[in-house]
């Protein structure tokens, strides 16, 4: 694999690419330092270890000369292939593959990079790499199963929907009731949809450990062989 290194120009530019609905002077979900992007505290505290904002491939790590996951920045400056490509499978680097618009794991379309202009070559070469080290890894690791999630995300829309007609078809937010009446009315609401409420639970766990367990195949198999690499 290359052993390419990108500069921080190149990792603010892919930030940039990322979030592009936050302006200048707007709090942002990063912060570029001299050694790499962090999300920004207000964003992780919101967020419970592991998941969004809270979470880096050095979560995944726990080799020797492995980065310290509490400190870790979730994209390091400088960086390569693999480090951008495992930034990106979750967490705020996630958002690199989000405006991609292409799922990490499998070879970018001809034109995907089209988007970016000669003189953001970097940023170019970067993804590129990136998304084909990706696809190498996955064809050791094997696919995650995206058909399941999305399964598992309509069941979720399909409980959300059923709960608040059962809200309205019992009128829990009638004003004027007693709060035991508004309680007891709730209590049936709930009862009506708690079957299709644990078989959602039971779909989400399911795919969030299959997704956890992907999540540290990639990240060691993008990252381990490197590390065992530079310690030779």
């Amino acid at each position: 694999m290359s052993q390419r290194l990108y500069d921080s120009a190149t990792a603010e530019a892919l930030m940039k690419f990322a979030y592009p609905e936050y302006g200048e002077y707007d709090l942002k979900p990063y912060v570029i330092k001299e050694n790499g992007v962090y999300a920004t505290e207000a964003f992780r505290d919101v967020c419970q270890p592991g998941t969004l904002f809270n979470w880096t491939f050095a979560d995944e790590m726990g080799w020797p000369g492995s980065p310290n996951p509490d400190t870790a920045p979730f994209l390091p400056v400088p960086f390569n292939a693999a480090q951008l490509a495992a930034a990106m499978i979750d967490g705020p680097g996630q958002s690199i593959m989000h405006a991609m618009e292409y799922q990490l794991g499998y070879p970018l379309a001809d034109d995907a990079l089209n988007r970016f202009t000669d003189r953001m070559r970097w940023v170019r070469d970067a993804l590129a790499e990136a998304y084909a080290v990706a696809a190498s890894a996955q064809t050791t690791v094997g696919e995650f199963d995206h058909d399941e999630d999305a399964r598992a995300s309509a069941m979720a829309q399909q409980y959300d929907d059923a709960n608040g007609q059962a809200n309205e078809r019992e009128v829990v937010s009638e004003q004027g009731i007693t709060s035991n009446e508004a309680s007891a009315r709730r209590a049936r609401a709930v009862a009506s949809v708690a079957d299709l409420k644990a078989q959602t639970e039971r779909a989400q766990a399911a795919v969030a450990d299959k997704w956890k367990a992907w999540r540290k195949a990639m990240v060691r198999q993008l990252l381990w062989a490197d590390s065992r690499r530079s310690c030779i």
